[in-house]
């Protein structure tokens, strides 16, 4: 878990992930991250490797936003609501890298 994360594991992710996953806070989606991915995954690596020598995420990474989805039935009442939390993609996308090495018991 102490080694740095590469390039290679971020690929990984990227190409795993879901298109239609709905936008974060910070209003990017997958399929454009996906179009774009080239561009911007050397960029992302160096902003989490600063991240983590400087010992707190930026503000995009720990933001998310809380929306109600609704559930089957009578609307007006607030048990038929649930909340989701919409976080960044740039975030999940460093986080899966983490969780896949927990899976494998790095």
């Amino acid at each position: 878990m102490d080694r740095d994360i590469s390039l290679d594991e971020l690929d990984k992710v990227v190409d795993d992930c879901k298109k239609k996953s709905a936008p974060g806070p910070d209003g990017w989606s997958y399929k454009c991250l996906k179009f774009i991915w080239k561009l911007i995954r050397i960029p992302l690596l160096r902003g989490f490797d600063k991240m983590k020598e400087i010992g707190y995420l930026t503000y995009n990474f720990k933001t998310c936003n809380v929306k109600l989805i609704p559930k089957k039935g009578d609307f007006r009442s607030i048990s038929n609501w649930r909340p989701i939390c919409l976080l960044s993609v740039f975030y999940k996308i460093v986080s899966t890298v983490i969780a896949n090495r927990l899976k494998k018991g790095y």
